[in-house]
């Protein structure tokens, strides 16, 4: 709305963006207004244009408005009609929002999906891990009671199928122990990475995407 609305503005007075700023209504901006009152000043003090825009980026914080008025101011000084440009600008920005908002959409649920479905995995896991341990357990006891009841005969044709050996499950509990990590860290990432975006930068909602 903010750069439509400045784009028509100045295409109907013929005049600089810093003039049209004056012109524009900045009550229905909402959290933009501060903003650009601190912009309409360094334009006032005739502070180079590229430099009181970028101010006025770095103050917003938002990435889409960094773009989408960075499209505008550069479109308006090479020359392109206002109006138009403001038009093109903002149905960037406009799509862009939407876009983010329908991914939001889409990434909530599974973020809420991955919790449980974390638990069931690696319960699985633990529960898989723990029947093998019990059941080699078993197979050491029988071994050892065979042996002391037997004395030994007839033992070491048993012995030499590895069914009836204990094992070793050191490794196996290494890898179960990495697995289970793993799935902890990609569990925890994954709606993050679901929603999208550039932790580095701030999201802005509202008034600030038009």
């Amino acid at each position: 709305m903010f750069i439509r609305s400045l784009g028509n503005v100045t295409a109907s007075l013929s005049s600089t963006l810093s003039a049209a700023l004056l012109k524009i209504d900045r009550r229905a901006l909402g959290q933009l207004n501060p903003y650009l009152k601190r912009l309409q000043v360094l334009l006032d003090r005739k502070i180079s244009t590229e430099k009181a825009w970028g101010a006025f980026r770095d103050e917003v914080g938002s990435q889409l408005m960094n773009r989408s008025t960075r499209m505008f101011v550069d479109g308006c000084a090479l020359g392109g009609s206002p109006d138009r440009v403001g038009e093109i600008a903002a149905g960037y920005a406009m799509d862009t929002a939407l876009m983010r908002d329908r991914r939001a959409v889409t990434a909530a649920p599974f973020a809420f999906l991955i919790i449980p479905l974390h638990f069931a995995m690696t319960g699985l896991t633990v529960f898989v891990m723990e029947i093998m341990i019990a059941f080699n357990d078993r197979i050491s006891t029988a071994a050892d009671q065979l042996a002391a009841q037997s004395g030994g005969a007839g033992l070491s044709i048993a012995q030499s199928l590895p069914v009836f050996r204990g094992q070793d499950l050191t490794l196996m509990g290494y890898l179960t122990l990495a697995t289970l990590i793993s799935m902890t860290i990609s569990n925890a990432l994954a709606p993050k990475v679901a929603l999208g975006g550039m932790p580095l930068i701030p999201r802005c909602t509202g008034p600030l995407h038009a």
